[in-house]
């Protein structure tokens, strides 16, 4: 299925998540949309987004000129090879510059990371790198994780405690926040809570499920988080901007431009898929090839 044209391939990836075949030509809900944006979009807007150093540069420059104090994660060590990354990282234990706690993850792609606490194991570091994927090629083929720098990075832990940081995602349609939830795992499981944009519990939209997270008065917690994503989120038709809040404090997560590939599996995700589909206005074809803003 990984030789198919994108296209087909899309349409099939659609059909087996829901069931039906999507209209990609004329899209209507956010699902449809997410399809177009992945077969048609090249701007160079989404080129950084999925490239981990790159984006971490980008909102730090955004963060800088609006005057806002948005924390980024430190890269301690990168590499665009295992061995040479590895060999960072030595040279940084050695020096005494590596931390108790990191984290290692691939620069371009998503959903992979390992936690690393006191003295690094580096055997199972090795073995994560090797399992790693190199690039997205094939079946989920995205056009900006094929442009993203090949390598690894390994990053600071977000806060001063081994407490794991609350994880804020937003939807932001047209600059402007749409719905968001927030995530954190703790001892005594995942937790996950959804809201709207005026910090109001929703139904939740995401195939995972969980306790609610103490944040507080959601109202409140999303105000304080409001100007960073709006600043992050500016200029974009839609964007999903991911933060960590630890200690009173925000840092950036990464953006998320192509939410779940736009595939979310569950009869829970039709009330999203049709609200964010409404509000969601796709730039037009011409604006959207290859060398465009």
């Amino acid at each position: 299925m990984g030789t198919l044209p994108l296209s087909l391939k899309r349409h099939l990836l659609y059909a087996r998540t829901y069931k039906r075949w999507g209209n990609f030509r004329s899209p209507k809900l956010f699902s449809e949309k997410m399809q177009w944006r992945i077969i048609n979009d090249r701007r160079e807007r989404l080129r950084s987004t999925c490239d981990k150093r790159a984006s971490k540069q980008a909102a730090g420059t955004i963060a800088e000129a609006a005057g806002l104090e948005l924390r980024i994660p430190r890269i301690i060590a990168w590499h665009s090879t295992r061995e040479g990354l590895m060999l960072a990282l030595k040279e940084s234990l050695e020096r005494g510059d590596l931390p108790n706690r990191w984290v290692l993850k691939p620069n371009n792609s998503s959903g992979y990371a390992l936690l690393v606490e006191g003295t690094p194991d580096w055997a199972r570091i090795g073995e994560a790198l090797d399992t790693w994927p190199r690039n997205r090629s094939g079946i989920h083929w995205i056009w900006p994780y094929e442009v993203a720098e090949v390598g690894f990075i390994a990053e600071e832990w977000v806060g001063s405690t081994s407490a794991p940081p609350i994880e804020v995602a937003a939807t932001m349609v047209g600059g402007h926040l749409k719905f968001w939830w927030v995530q954190q795992e703790s001892p005594t499981g995942f937790k996950r809570s959804h809201f709207d944009a005026n910090g109001v519990p929703v139904t939740p939209w995401s195939t995972r499920h969980g306790d609610a997270v103490d944040i507080g008065d959601p109202h409140v917690f999303i105000a304080r988080a409001l100007p960073f994503l709006e600043a992050l989120a500016r200029g974009w038709d839609l964007i999903r901007i991911d933060l960590y809040h630890a200690e009173s404090a925000f840092w950036f997560g990464e953006f998320t431009p192509f939410q779940s590939d736009g595939l979310n599996a569950g009869t829970q995700f039709g009330w999203f898929d049709l609200t964010v589909g409404q509000s969601w206005e796709l730039p037009s074809l011409e604006n959207v090839k290859e060398g465009m803003p």
